[in-house]
């Protein structure tokens, strides 16, 4: 069982850093985006002051982690147990 949750929990890390990378060429900004320790809020915060227009910017890029995490998930999952 510890396997799967490892794996998932991979899945959910790799649909963030495609977010990001995504996040990356949308602010056409690499030196922003390259600490990959912050998170999508912290690399928007940088860009876009006004806290309230940043919000669904941040849950935008957050949504295309875990649409990008669960369509991985299955082929992945598939890869992993042959």
């Amino acid at each position: 069982m510890r396997e799967i949750t490892s794996i998932t929990d991979t899945i959910i890390d790799l649909g963030t850093v495609i977010s990001k990378s995504v996040l990356n060429l949308w602010l056409k900004d690499a030196d922003i985006a390259k600490d990959i320790s912050l998170g999508v809020a912290d690399i928007l915060g940088k860009k876009i002051k006004d806290s309230k227009a940043r919000r669904p910017s941040a849950r935008f890029f957050e949504r295309i982690a875990d649409e990008v995490s669960c369509r991985l998930e299955p082929i992945i999952l598939r890869l992993c147990h042959r």
